[in-house]
């Protein structure tokens, strides 16, 4: 098995064969790798017989893709990950654990904060009419203190803590406004009650994060409508191809998607790190 290599733009043809028929679950690494590329994250790969057949994309957070014991500690023996900084670990749930377990091992100073064991990664591949006649919009940038206040909030109960960066948070939220990449309602006094990010899209596949209902609607089945509403939206304006995930134990959450026609088609976990 070769040592692993800092990918460029000039491997983007073999990144391009290694995430296709890996699009649905990986959306994710497509989009920052092949259409936001940033001089701040980083992939490595494995490159055998001119292929990838493992990859590790950083930017703060680590994803890791297809690997295996072996090749999760050549990874962790890299410089790019001994000295990354690494908030937390997200992907399929093997691959996580092989990462976590190769890092750990090399720098027990890395520690768990908090660990999302089994996360259902669903997708919805049938059109949806919109159903309803709830009237939701594109969330513009007038609206971004209501916005930020319902992210904001919804961090913190995810994650434990606040963003690593606040700054760099808000400007990422307020980019996601400016490129209409979030859905609301906002009832007849202007209040935020409904919100959807789709911050994540490549080609006909798109990642939905970030659905939150205000608190005072909650337990009044109102979520159905208004999600629907938002993926007929998302269906004719981004993508038709819908992907998500969501822990497990929230059970409101994956009742509402799988009423929706979502199905699981993986299983993801998050580890969130001690920074």
């Amino acid at each position: 098995m070769n040592r692993p290599r800092r990918l460029t733009d000039e491997d983007r043809p073999l990144i391009e064969q290694f995430l296709r028929d890996k699009l649905d679950v990986y959306v994710f690494a497509a989009e920052r790798l092949l259409n936001h590329p940033s001089e701040e994250s980083i992939a490595l790969a494995i490159v055998d017989d001119d292929s990838i057949s493992s990859m590790i994309y950083l930017s703060g957070n680590a994803v890791p893709i297809s690997l295996t014991s072996e090749s999760a500690n050549i990874f962790a023996n890299t410089a790019y990950v001994k000295f990354a900084q690494i908030a937390s670990i997200v992907g399929i749930d093997e691959d996580v654990e092989y990462f976590w377990e190769a890092i750990s091992t090399l720098d027990q100073s890395r520690t768990i904060q908090s660990k999302r064991a089994y996360q259902p990664y669903m997708l919805l591949d049938t059109i949806r009419e919109n159903p309803s006649n709830t009237t939701l919009r594109y969330i513009e940038p007038k609206d971004f203190e209501q916005y930020f206040d319902a992210s904001h909030s919804m961090f913190l109960g995810e994650v434990g803590r606040a963003p690593i960066n606040l700054e760099n948070y808000k400007a990422r939220l307020y980019e996601q406004l400016m490129n209409k990449r979030s859905i609301g309602y906002f009832d007849e006094a202007g209040t935020l009650r409904f919100k959807v990010d789709i911050p994540i899209c490549y080609e006909n596949v798109c990642q939905v994060q970030g659905v939150w209902l205000h608190p005072e609607w909650r337990g009044q089945g109102k979520s159905p409508a208004l999600f629907a509403e938002a993926i007929a939206i998302i269906q004719r304006d981004i993508a038709t191809r819908i992907t998500l995930y969501v822990n497990d134990f929230n059970v409101p959450a994956l009742k509402l998607y799988r009423g929706l026609g979502f199905k699981e088609i993986a299983r993801y976990s998050t580890i969130f790190l001690d920074i």
